[in-house]
Formats: structure tokens, sequence, C-alpha cells
């Protein structure tokens, strides 16, 4: 999300600092408090994304001239430091002067990069690692040092090229996707003081090519012309971390922190050759943290199962290039959809190709959640559920197997997917609530049916109730919803993320039970009760 102020001042107006200030601090503190007035959509987006921990929130002020002045500039570095609401996305705000936004606007394309050197050191000659090619009798090769670099001499490197409108990242593919990209996750570590530190073990790392090399000491390069072509995200988000922090203070706070450098010398280098290492230095995919806590004997076993009735867990990130490749011909998919529609052919689905009988580990914990607590844990516990140190992995993610067999795992799985379809088929698009039919599924019934057995004589072929019982939840979730969102005058998207109205429930439990027609399903009821 980006929250933009334009300010046209004629060629001797300094920037105004209170205006800036305003920027930063109003705007935000309105959406935090959910009375943004102004643009309902905005305050909805906000309140959809404030939690996200994946999400960035950008402030750019862009303004006519380049009078920018101190106060200013240190408005925006308190701002990234400390910013004036605590919300789980990130948050980041830029000054753009006229000379930012030429640049922005017309880039490299209109001028030719100045002459740049600049010297990277480290402690001692101990940590530099020296690749030189004739002392390996290997000419082909190029000379390439690999450092142990201060994170401070890359703050210090992208500081200077920005000061003398040096384009640092003219050849690095990925820099394109966003200019001044960051990241969260490099950003946090720098600011923790405790854990910075291991800021060398936790990052892949930065590759820079250059023209030429000088070695005035053991312990340092100059490089001519360098080039960031892997790290783009590292040498920014080090930038944006740094800059909030005076020279003294980087001194004594960062002296400890380190990345791993690589410089590589091309002074004559085939064009094929250079294009390689920008590619495949830029390969790398980060892992998603979730990836740890997907790795379990218990979550394969559960994988394992579903495959044995047609259906296919995601568990681990390469699974699905996996199963696409294995089910690739029509004998085993065929197979394999034969087994899942036998499942799904009682609750009025079809499923059609591969795509349809994949299930992710993390959507089919948060449908068990539903049902287990309720639509509110489903909603606002997605990032928890597969996080080795949270309550929710260790209470509930591990212990799906205690409360659900392989088979109601599935035909919960279905009773949300037809859910999903039904909404997304709606005049509305919001209606049914997928998680709320789970979790409303789940408090008839889950304390009533300890060995399961409701829940699985619901999709008995001769059992009629499923399809008048899921009628009657859809609309139980779309009349808690009406009801919800009226006597609390707020929008559907900040609902879901508020702890379930047990009185507003139960009444219009009440509400719907008398207008209930099917003596089967009064019978079911009656039956829990």
């Amino acid at each position: 999300m980006y929250l933009i102020q334009n300010k046209y001042y004629d060629e001797n107006t300094t920037l105004d600092r209170k205006l800036v200030s305003d920027f930063l601090q109003t705007p935000l503190i309105c959406l935090n408090q959910n009375r943004y007035t102004k643009s309902k959509e905005l305050q909805r987006i906000f309140n959809e994304v404030k939690d996200d921990p994946e999400y960035k929130i950008f402030l750019h002020f862009y303004f006519s001239n380049d009078r920018r002045n101190f106060e200013s500039d240190s408005a925006v570095k308190n701002f990234n430091r400390t910013p004036p609401i605590k919300i789980q996305a990130l948050l980041n705000a830029q000054l753009y002067d006229i000379d930012n936004i030429t640049e922005f606007y017309y880039h490299q394309s209109f001028k030719e990069n100045p002459f740049f050197k600049f010297t990277l050191s480290t402690q001692n000659r101990g940590t530099t690692l020296r690749i030189l090619p004739k002392d390996y009798n290997m000419p082909e090769m190029s000379t390439a040092y690999y450092m142990l670099t201060p994170v401070a001499q890359l703050y210090y490197l992208y500081k200077e090229a920005l000061n003398k409108k040096y384009q640092l990242f003219e050849e690095n593919i990925r820099e394109y996707l966003g200019r001044s990209t960051i990241n969260k996750g490099i950003i946090k570590t720098l600011e923790n003081k405790s854990d910075r530190s291991n800021f060398f073990y936790y990052n892949n790392g930065v590759t820079l090519t250059c023209k030429k090399i000088d070695l005035p000491n053991k312990h340092s390069l100059t490089i001519h012309k360098p080039q960031i072509i892997n790290g783009c995200q590292t040498v920014n988000s080090i930038h944006e971390v740094l800059s909030t922090f005076t020279d003294q203070q980087i001194l004594e706070e960062f002296k400890q922190v380190y990345v791993m450098v690589k410089v590589v010398l091309f002074e004559e280098i085939k064009p094929s050759f250079y294009r390689d290492i920008v590619k495949y230095t830029n390969k790398q995919n980060s892992i998603n943290e979730n990836a740890f806590g997907a790795k379990t004997e218990l979550f394969s076993n559960i994988q394992k199962g579903l495959k044995e009735r047609g259906f296919l867990l995601l568990v681990k990130p390469s699974d699905k290039n996996t199963f696409l490749k294995n089910y690739s011909s029509d004998f085993e998919l065929i197979q394999l959809l034969k087994k899942a529609n036998e499942y799904s052919n009682k609750i009025g689905i079809e499923l059609k190709n591969i795509s349809d009988i994949f299930i992710s580990l993390e959507k089919l914990l948060q449908v068990y959640l539903a049902f287990i607590k309720d639509g509110f844990y489903a909603y606002t516990k997605k990032d928890a559920v597969l996080k080795e140190q949270s309550e929710i992995y260790k209470d509930y993610s591990l212990k799906i197997n205690q409360h659900l067999t392989f088979d109601n795992i599935i035909r919960l799985h279905l009773v949300y997917l037809k859910a999903e379809k039904d909404r997304n088929e709606s005049d509305d698009k919001r209606t049914p609530i997928p998680y709320y039919v789970i979790g409303f599924l789940g408090s008839f019934i889950k304390n009533k049916d300890k060995n399961n057995n409701v829940l699985e004589s619901l999709f008995e072929d001769q059992n009629k109730i499923f399809p008048s019982l899921y009628s009657y939840l859809s609309k139980l979730t779309n009349q808690y919803k009406k009801h919800y969102i009226s006597g609390n005058t707020i929008d559907y998207n900040t609902m879901i993320k508020k702890p379930i109205d047990e009185v507003l429930l139960n009444k219009q439990i009440e509400t719907l039970n008398d207008l209930i027609l099917d003596n089967d399903l009064k019978k079911f009821f009656a039956l829990l009760n």
C-alpha cells in the first residue's frame, strides 16, 4: 500500500517540516483507529492488511524543488525507527525531491553512469578469500574475492553512490521489480540489538562485479565501477536501517555485524558469461518459515493417508511440482480423481483436474482450527498454524490427528470447498462465510461427537440431512454477518477479525430454528441436544 502526498513549491520555498510530520502521523493514526472518513476503501484495505507481517505500507512525500532540510529528513528517520502506531505490517517513509523524481522518471536511459570507485574493508587479511586464476593455472577463471564485510561498509557504499548519482544496481534484474526494495526480515534482524550479530549467518550475502581492483592494504579492496548483481534487497535494507543512526552510533552498534560480499573482477568478459552470473546468482528463493513447521512425521502421515483417498496434501514447498510430475499421465490422475469423487459427489462437488485435489497444509489447518475453535481463529491465526514456537501450532496443529480421522479431514475440507465455491458465485462475493460455516458446524457437533460418528454419518449415501444442514449453516453465517455489521456499524473485513459474538449467534440460531421445515433436520438437532 502506498500513501502519497504531492506538494508543489516554487524554487525558493523550503520544505515545511510541520507538513511532513503531519503527513507521517495523522493519516496512519486515523486509519489505525478505524475513523478515516475520506476513503472507505482505503480504510477497508488498511484494516485487512495491518496485522499481516508480510505486508508493506509506504508513505511517499513528493515535492517539486530541491529545498529539503535537516528537520524534514530527521522526521522521516524518526518515523522509520519509531512509527507512530504499532502494527504487524512494515511501515516505511521516504521524501522525494525534484531530483529524485527526475531520476525515477528518466532513470538510466538518458545518461551515462559517472566514474565511481569505493574501498571495501574487512577486519584483517584472514577474513578475505582470494581466487587468483594465475595461481591456480586456470586462465579462464575470473579474479574473485570473498570478504567478511561489516554491514556499515555496504551502507556507506550505497550512500556514496546515491550522493554521486551512480547507478549501483544497473545490472540487477531483481531491482526492477521495485525501486529501493526492502525486506522486513532483514530489517527486523538489523534492528534487533541482541540478534543483529547473527546477520551473517542468516543472510545469503551480496555479489558485485567491478572493472578494476586495487589493493591499498592487506584487508581492503578498492573497486572501480562496482555493480551489485545480487543482494539488492539486502543492501537497500541495510541502508534503510543504518540511515536512521548517526555515524558514531553505526560505529558502536554495528561494529560486529557482518555480511559476506563476493567481488568478481570483469576486465574482459564474454557477455553470455556475465548474463549467466547475473541470472544464476538471482535464482535463490527465500524459505518460508512455515516450511520448518510442516516438516513433521505427523503431516507426512496425513499426506499418505489423504493420497490413498485421492487427495494430494501440499506439505513441502516442492510437493506441488512433484505431484504435477508424478501424475502427469491421464491414467494415474484418473485413478486419483475417481477416489476423490467418491467423497466429493456426496456433497454435490465434481473434481475434474489435479488442482481440484490439491490441499494446502496451511489451509487444511485453518479449516481444522475453525472446526475445533471457531471462524475467528481461522481468520486471525493463519500465521501461527505452522510456526513451531506458537501456542496454536503446539496446542492445535500438532493434535489434528487426535480429533479428526483422515476421512473427516477430507469431509471438512470439502465442506469448506463448497462454501468457498458458493461464496465466489454469490452476488456480494462474501456469503456464505466459509470458515464460519465450518466453525458453526463444529460448535453444533464437536462436543457431542467424540468418536466422529455424527460427522461421518452426515456423508453416508443414505443420509439426506447434509444438504439441509449446509443450507442452514449458510443462512446462519449470512444472518450473523448482517446483524453483526449493522449492530456494530463496521465492515465485513473488520467483522471477521473480531471474536464470535456468542449472544448474537445464539439469537440467530433461535430465530432460524423456528423456521426449520425439514423434519429430518429437526430430528438431527434434537439428537445433538
